[in-house]
């Protein structure tokens, strides 16, 4: 369920710069957002580790449910690389061969810089924090599920929880879109790739 995403600076790798050459760029050239978000999935492994081991006297449909947070966690991956993707970052990165199209990464850094926010989409940080946010509740969720519900149907928390990400998902995409319409109509035509 991964959207493509404007920030082509984000590190895919074209087989001119390695996986751990991007890490690097990053790392050097980001802030606080940035590398927050770059350690993003070191502190969901963690978490989602620690929910293992406290259910571990719990039923399986309680490791069920964890495990279907945790994989889904992929499914917001854009959502976790927007605040990666700083014009700091996208402008380091460009000539590196971490971009699809460096001229994409410098309009997107271009514009980035124009909305006045230290180079980064503001709102867009807070709703990937927000995210995060609500990935770890439903982890917390996933575990206690029966207790909150007050339900023994495990399996009723499937529905609520797929359309909670659909949502998400969803509400994402639309920011996105309406960033590009943005951008364009302030004379960054930024390309809207699909991922390969």
């Amino acid at each position: 369920m991964t959207t493509p995403t404007p920030f082509s600076g984000v590190p895919e790798s074209t087989g001119t710069a390695s996986g751990f050459e991007g890490l690097r760029v990053i790392w050097s050239a980001g802030g606080l957002w940035e590398r927050f978000f770059l350690l993003c999935p070191l502190w969901w492994g963690i978490f989602v580790i620690t929910l293992l081991v406290v259910s571990s006297a719990q039923s399986t449909d309680a490791f069920l449910r964890i495990f279907v947070v945790a994989f889904s966690f992929v499914a917001l991956v854009d959502a976790w690389w927007t605040p990666i993707a700083s014009a700091t970052v996208l402008e380091a990165s460009i000539g590196t061969g971490m971009n699809k199209s460096d001229e994409n990464a410098r309009l997107v850094a271009g514009y980035l810089r124009s909305l006045a926010q230290g180079g980064h989409w503001l709102q867009a940080n807070l709703v990937s924090f927000a995210y995060l946010a609500a990935m770890f509740g439903w982890g917390f969720v996933a575990v206690e599920f029966e207790r909150i519900s007050g339900s023994q149907n495990s399996w009723s928390f499937f529905p609520l929880y797929f359309a909670s990400l659909i949502g998400l998902w969803s509400a994402y995409r639309l920011m996105l879109k309406q960033f590009l319409r943005a951008a364009k109509q302030a004379g960054y035509p930024i390309l809207f790739p699909v991922r390969t």
